[in-house]
């Protein structure tokens, strides 16, 4: 009788957990909207990591050098690809992996691998014999949950009121998995002592839900079970002081293969998915970009938009700054708001975004909705994703549908506010606070006239920072990145900017009094999006003396051929 009882709570559990990880939610989607897993899920390309690597929280805008080496070279050792349902094999030292590090860029697919994980397990497909129990914890829910809460309540809160004991699912702890996503989400209580124990009783609520999982991270009281956990490189120092992993591995994004696999997914309709592919092809920084599977969705959507309404696509996509505008303006089209409406809602969502961007929030409680003079029912809800905290009184949660998003949204409002945009760049480039960087490419971007066309008439007018102001601001940039020792990284992210704005005039003149460009190996990790931004920003470089580069593309050193002459030194 014990052993049907536990059967059937555990039948109910998988059934349970199949349900929920069998459809996801576009970004976009509408109230009751859904999408098929398995009709979306695409493979992604993972690979094994021995090592810590930078902590970039935005790299996956420069992964493209290393992501096309590992294409070429798989079987090396520290680039060793690994499949999802191996990551858990048997090591070479014999030991068999409990805890196992899945990192990852924004966007780059973590939450969709491990919800394709839940799915795969609970449809009967993966792991079977490795773990009879495998429990989904998402840290961003976690962090809303500010009641106090056992590990026994945390385990057990997706049954009903008939609950298993925990020492039937604890009997064998080596075959239950905890899956954590987003550890660099996860947030410590002011009170928490990481070196204090919460599990000297399981069952009694000691803490918040965040810290709970925090503590199990780091306690050996379930010493045999096995972990998964996901994280962005920003948060892999911290996970380390938790976590001493048996196996590292990094999410890379698509393939070229996958990307095609994508579209054919997305589109369901593979004349207009290879019409659409064809067309990102010819352009090599967004081509190179949508390996990241976030962007991939964005550019496939803007494009079946534009499919839609005929059977032509139009060259207006660049740069990171036009997908996303394009993005947005197909959204608010979608949704249908007023441009008389979505003008207040564009300043308020900008404000709150730059808020939380500067001090790296990106979950905003209704209060804070209120501050900012929004209402969800007019408009930002195009924008904005809803998730529900605690049990008897529920309370509403708010995030942009992504932090790129986000730093859209705050980039438009720095454009328009000439005080917060000099703030902007003060704090990113002479504090060096990195977190800032793509928020600061938006703001260059927003500056060409066709990245900011599709919201133009969403958007407040008012005495924003002139483009005139910014050159002579990115001038005084380059100069000092020329003086100084150890900018290559700064420069790199002008020059980004640079390619962001689009003006050919503009690049001139900020360029005039640039006399070396040097990116030191291996300190400087060029990309193949990075290369495309280089050249195209030096090439109108008149008094450029030095050119110092590494690893570069056959594509790209054919482009510098016709540059030979201007240059004095070119390594």
């Amino acid at each position: 009788m014990i052993v049907f009882f536990f059967l059937d709570h555990r039948a109910k559990y998988v059934a349970s957990v199949k349900e929920k990880f069998g459809r996801l939610k576009d970004y976009n989607s509408r109230p009751g909207e859904w999408v098929s897993l398995e009709e979306r899920y695409t493979k992604l390309f993972i690979v094994k990591k021995h090592h810590q690597v930078e902590d970039k929280e935005h790299e996956l805008l420069s992964r493209g050098k290393r992501h096309m080496e590992i294409m070429r070279k798989p079987s090396s050792f520290e680039d060793s690809h690994v499949n999802v349902e191996h990551l858990f094999d048997t090591l070479s030292n014999g030991t068999k992996p409990r805890k196992v590090i899945l990192q990852g860029t924004a966007g780059i697919g973590k939450t969709a691998t491990v919800g394709k994980i839940m799915y795969d397990w609970s449809s009967g497909r993966l792991y079977q014999d490795r773990f009879d129990y495998v429990f989904h914890w998402s840290c961003r829910e976690l962090n809303q949950r500010t009641e106090k809460i056992s590990l026994t309540q945390l385990i057990l809160q997706n049954w009903g009121r008939r609950k298993p004991e925990m020492g039937e699912i604890l009997s064998c702890p080596d075959k239950v998995l905890f899956v954590v996503d987003g550890f660099d989400e996860l947030k410590f209580p002011e009170d928490y002592d990481v070196s204090v124990s919460l599990f000297c009783d399981m069952d009694t609520p000691h803490s918040t839900a965040a810290a709970v999982v925090k503590s199990l991270l780091s306690s050996k009281s379930l010493a045999e079970a096995c972990f998964l956990v996901t994280t962005r490189p920003s948060a892999v120092r911290m996970l380390e002081t938790h976590l001493e992993a048996d196996l590292w591995a990094e999410i890379m994004g698509f393939l070229e293969e996958d990307r095609k696999e994508f579209f054919k997914k997305f589109f369901k309709d593979e004349e207009k998915a290879a019409l659409a592919y064809s067309h990102i092809q010819e352009n090599d920084v967004v081509f190179t970009m949508c390996f990241v599977p976030l962007i991939c969705w964005i550019v496939c959507t803007t494009l079946r938009h534009q499919l839609r309404n005929s059977n032509e696509l139009i060259q207006n996509v660049n740069t990171t700054t036009e997908i996303f505008t394009s993005f947005v303006a197909t959204l608010l089209q979608f949704h249908g708001c007023s441009q008389t409406s979505m003008q207040n809602v564009f300043h308020d969502l900008g404000s709150m975004a730059y808020d939380g961007v500067r001090n790296q929030k990106v979950l905003f409680d209704e209060s804070t909705l209120r501050k900012c003079n929004l209402q969800v029912s007019k408009g930002p809800s195009t924008f904005l994703t809803q998730l529900l905290q605690g049990d008897i009184f529920v309370e509403t949660i708010y995030s942009f549908v992504h932090l790129t998003v986000q730093e859209l949204f705050a980039a438009l409002f720095t454009f328009w506010n000439k005080e917060a945009a000099f703030e902007l760049l003060r704090e990113a480039f002479m504090e060096k606070k990195s977190h800032l960087y793509l928020t600061v490419r938006f703001l260059f971007g927003l500056s060409h006239d066709k990245s900011l066309k599709p919201l133009e008439k969403y958007c407040k007018t008012g005495k924003g920072i002139s483009k005139d102001e910014l050159l002579k601001w990115t001038k005084k940039a380059f100069l000092i990145c020329q003086e100084q020792d150890d900018q290559s990284y700064l420069l790199l992210e002008l020059l980004h900017c640079l390619f962001e704005i689009h003006d050919e005039e503009f690049v001139k003149s900020a360029l005039e009094k640039v006399k070396e460009v040097v990116f030191p190996v291996p300190e400087t990790n060029l990309g193949q999006n990075d290369q495309q931004v280089i050249l195209h920003s030096l090439q109108h470089a008149k008094e450029l003396n030095k050119l110092e580069l590494a690893n570069l593309k056959e594509r790209y050193l054919i482009k510098l051929v016709p540059m030979l002459g201007k240059w004095k030194e070119i390594q």
